[in-house]
């Protein structure tokens, strides 16, 4: 399955990667790795940063430690809803054809919220198949924008081609900042 995923998924993820805006960020979360391989692909890209890479199944990150782990790139067991990482902690989070599987967005939203940093950025990026069959009222950008709003969050860029869509989202407070 892992094989599959990372045939299909993984030319989503280098895709993602050119919309990146933030030079050098120190740490940097990627949820739902599966075998560890997008985060091993981070770990290459962002060269002076340590990635982490988390999953709910113990098998995954088992698999992932096995093939990629390294000083810069650690893998934990953790669910997105409650990670127990300090407020702050990340200045970049990437969610690769994950976001539609967590089991309540809103929370697992929230905590992302508590544990980015500042100025941080949450990029999420999966096919327009899965989002228009697991989060059908939230396929409408504007409609996300509001979810994210009474969340906090605030959409900054969007970008689609005929298979992917891509977000990237900030603290509220930073929009406002931008913009003053």
């Amino acid at each position: 399955m892992m094989k599959i995923w990372n045939r299909a998924y993984l030319p989503m993820v280098n895709w993602s990667l050119g919309f990146v805006t933030l030079i050098k960020p120190k740490n940097i979360l990627d949820i739902g790795v599966g075998n560890g391989a997008s985060s091993n692909l981070l770990k290459n890209y962002f060269t002076a940063s340590t990635i982490y890479g988390i999953d709910y199944s113990d098998i995954a990150i088992e698999q992932a430690k096995k093939n990629y782990s390294t000083e810069r790139l650690k893998f934990e067991t953790k669910n997105i809803l409650k990670t127990e990482y300090p407020a702050r902690s990340f200045d970049l989070i990437f969610a690769f054809q994950t976001h539609f599987h967590w089991e309540d967005l809103k929370i697992a939203l929230v905590e992302i919220k508590r544990i980015l940093a500042d100025e941080g950025e949450l990029l999420i990026a999966c096919e327009h198949s899965k989002l228009n069959y697991y989060l059908p009222n939230l396929k409408d950008a504007e409609r996300f924008q509001q979810y994210l709003s009474d969340l906090g969050l605030f959409l900054i860029q969007k970008e689609a081609t005929s298979t992917w869509i891509f977000y990237r989202i900030v603290k509220e407070n930073e929009r406002i900042n931008d913009n003053a």
